[in-house]
Formats: structure tokens, sequence, C-alpha cells
């Protein structure tokens, strides 16, 4: 977790992340290739699985300690930014194969 590599590599996935993200929005709105909306969405969840992953061992490495050292706030957002990311991928996989559940569109709107 300490290791250079980890912090680098890490950083280089937030970097191509916010590109991605921008080129996303560039893309879609310019309604120039909507055949690419399901690869964005799988490079969307790839990136929350990632992030998640890297998530998690920081918690195993660090334990309780991740969120009472001096960059506690940062970790605290890094936390929030991982759940919502989760939260919009388990809400479009749910609206995605259409179940039939009343709150979906709640759940949507929570999005």
């Amino acid at each position: 977790v300490e290791h250079p590599g980890f912090e680098v590599f890490f950083g280089v996935a937030i970097l191509t992340n916010a590109a991605l993200i921008g080129l996303e929005v560039s893309v879609l709105a310019r309604r120039e290739a909507e055949s690419l909306a399901p690869a964005f969405r799988a490079a969307t969840y790839i990136y929350a699985l990632l992030f998640t992953a890297e998530l998690l061992v920081r918690i195993m490495a660090y334990g309780r300690s991740l969120f009472w050292n001096e960059g506690w706030v940062w970790n605290i957002l890094d936390c929030v930014i991982v759940a919502c990311s989760l939260w919009e991928a388990f809400v479009e996989v749910l609206t995605s194969i259409e179940v039939q559940i009343d709150s979906v569109s709640g759940l949507t709107a929570i999005r």
C-alpha cells in the first residue's frame, strides 16, 4: 500500500477515469456514438471495481487507523465516492434487467 508503484498505479487510474468521464460526456452529449454507451458502462464498472479493491486493500492494511490519521478526510471522501460508484452500478444493473420492483424508479432518482 505504501509502495510508490501502488500510488502511481492508482494515480494513473484516477486520471484515466477522469479522462474517460470527460470523453463519455462529450461523445454522448453530441450523440455521436450512442453505440459506445455499453463500452462506457463497462469501463465505469471496471473502474468502480478497481477503486473498491484499492479501498479494501487500504482498509486491510491500515485497519481503523485509516480513518484516524492526518489524511482521514480524504479517506472518508474515498469511501463516499466508492459507495456512490457501487450504488450507481447497482441501480444500473437493476434497471437494465428490468426488475419488477416498484421502487426501482426511486432508486434511479436517488442515483
